[in-house]
C-alpha cells in the first residue's frame, strides 16, 4: 500500500497531464497488487478493514488521474485563486502541450532541433514556480489537490434504497473482484478467470 501512495504522489507531483497518464498507466498494476493483498488478507481474516482496503483502492484504479484534474480545477475556484492565476496556469499547460507536440514532429523525422528545448523548460519551471506559489498562498487549494480520499462502503451504503443493488468490480488479467452494495451488506466476491471469460 505504501508503494501505491508513493505512485500517486509521484503522478500528483508530475504538472503536465501526459506525465501524468503515464505514471497512471503504469500504477494500475500496483494498485491491482494491493487489491489482490488486501483480498487475500481478508479472506484469511475476515476482518472488515481489508474488504474496505481493497474497494478502496478498487475505486483508485478506476478514476485517479480524472479524479486529481477534477480535484485540481475545483479547488482552485474553491479556495478563492483569482482568474489572472488560474488563467496563467491553464495558458502556461496549453504552451508545454503545444511545445511537445511540435518537439515530436522532428525527433521522430530524426532532425531534431535540442535549441528548441528551451523555451518548453523555462516554461515548465515557471508553471512549478505558480503551481507552489498557489499551494503555499491558498491552503485551502493545497488541501482539496492532495485530497484522495474515496467514499466508504458505510457512506454509500447510505444512499441506496432498501431495493437498490451496486456492484462494482476490478478484472485483473486471471481475477475479477465484485464489490457488492445493499443498504444492509457489503460484499466482497473473487473468480478466477480465463480466457474463456473474454468469449
Amino acid at each position: 500500500m505504501l508503494v501505491a501512495g508513493f505512485i500517486r504522489d509521484l503522478r500528483t507531483g508530475y504538472p503536465s497531464e501526459e506525465s501524468k497518464l503515464y505514471t497512471a498507466s503504469n500504477e494500475y498494476n500496483t494498485q491491482l497488487s494491493v487489491i489482490r493483498a488486501a483480498c487475500r488478507l481478508y479472506g484469511l481474516t475476515r476482518e472488515e478493514t481489508y474488504k474496505t482496503t481493497a474497494f478502496e483502492y478498487a475505486e483508485h484504479s478506476k478514476y485517479g488521474v480524472l479524479h486529481e484534474l477534477i480535484n485540481d480545477d475545483k479547488a482552485m475556484d474553491y479556495a478563492g485563486i483569482p482568474d489572472s492565476i488560474t488563467t496563467r496556469e491553464r495558458r502556461l499547460r496549453e504552451e508545454i502541450s503545444n511545445c511537445r507536440q511540435f518537439l515530436r514532429a522532428p525527433y521522430q523525422s530524426k532532425s531534431f532541433d535540442t535549441t528548441a528545448v528551451s523555451p518548453m523548460i523555462k516554461q515548465m519551471f515557471e508553471l512549478e514556480k505558480l503551481v507552489y506559489y498557489m499551494e503555499q498562498n491558498y491552503p485551502a487549494y493545497y488541501r482539496l489537490k492532495y485530497d484522495f480520499s474515496s467514499i466508504k462502503p458505510s457512506e454509500l451504503k447510505k444512499f441506496l434504497d432498501p431495493r437498490e443493488t451496486l456492484v462494482e468490480y476490478v478484472l485483473s488479467d486471471s481475477v475479477l473482484y465484485t464489490f457488492m452494495f445493499t443498504k444492509e451488506l457489503f460484499k466482497l466476491t473473487t473468480l478466477k478467470i480465463d480466457s474463456s471469460f473474454y468469449k
